[in-house]
């Protein structure tokens, strides 16, 4: 965070700053879709069970996707590779793919 209150994420060897709204920065998940993307928290993936969004769920302690129809939570793949995933969009610029 900056002297005047604004959020910055910086690249470490350029040193070029982005200003950034914080509520949407989302966590890498160590994965990536079948076009070789990092997925981050927030991210709307678009696999075999349908569309949904990507979230922390604390009692499973792994990234889920969330779908609303039905509503329920799924794993994504469990080979790492995501063979069958393509990531459509995120909650912050696309949020009109997951509405119901």
């Amino acid at each position: 965070m900056s002297s005047e209150g604004d959020t910055h994420i910086i690249d470490h060897e350029s040193w070029y700053k982005w200003k950034v709204d914080p509520e949407t920065v989302g966590q890498y998940i160590g994965l990536k879709d079948k076009y070789d993307r990092e997925i981050y928290s927030g991210d709307i993936p678009c696999d075999p069970t349908g569309i949904g969004k990507i979230e922390w769920v604390q009692e499973h302690c792994a990234y889920m996707v969330f779908s609303k129809n039905p509503s329920k939570y799924h794993h994504l793949e469990s080979d790492g590779k995501l063979l069958h995933t393509e990531i459509i969009g995120n909650i912050f610029e696309n949020p009109e793919l997951i509405e119901v």
